[in-house]
């Protein structure tokens, strides 16, 4: 499809991979991404060995307007979501004297914040074919940026939204890769 764009529209190509949909497959999704002109990538666990050159670190932008800070009702409390690590979930909050709530995300995006925002902590620990997911995922960052403390794979406890993920920075960066691209 690519190739496609490129022949029909005369410009760039930009391809971005956000976790599963790449992890441990750029070899076998070389195909797709080998005649973009730009290959973005969201989180920099998703770099290994395979990762092609050209492929660039972008990181993933949160919605501030849509995920903001809010009063807390109750201390004491953290949320995940089911990704195949309920047993690690447990533990960590075990550990800290939170009480967990385990929930499938199956609620409209724009309800997230509201859902993130009752809870003091997120527990972003996630499972993938077996092997934890070593990065904060993208709900995670999002309560961050409603003011929740986030607790990661390795026990470690984030309380603030990375500069990198805030979206006029992630803009600024694409914009300058962008303008890159074009000078070349």
């Amino acid at each position: 499809m690519v190739r496609l764009l490129k022949i029909i529209y005369r410009k760039p190509v930009v391809i971005s991979y956000y976790g599963s949909d790449i992890r441990n497959k750029w070899k076998e999704r070389q195909k797709q991404w080998s005649r973009a002109d730009l290959i973005l990538y969201s989180t920099k666990d998703l770099r290994t060995d395979e990762t092609p050159k050209k492929a660039t670190w972008l990181a993933c932008p949160i919605d501030t307007d849509l995920f903001y800070p809010k009063p807390l009702k109750k201390r004491g409390t953290a949320l995940t979501l089911g990704y195949g690590a309920d047993d690690l979930a447990n533990q960590y909050a075990l550990e800290k004297g939170l009480t967990l709530t385990v929930i499938k995300r199956s609620m409209p995006y724009k309800k997230m914040g509201d859902l993130l925002s009752q809870y003091e902590y997120y527990i972003d620990v996630k499972r993938k074919d077996g092997q934890v997911i070593e990065a904060i995922s993208k709900t995670g960052l999002e309560a961050l940026a409603c003011g929740r403390k986030v607790i990661g794979w390795e026990k470690q406890i984030v309380t603030e939204l990375p500069q990198e993920n805030r979206p006029e920075n992630v803009v600024r960066k694409l914009y300058s890769l962008y303008q890159d691209l074009l000078a070349t």
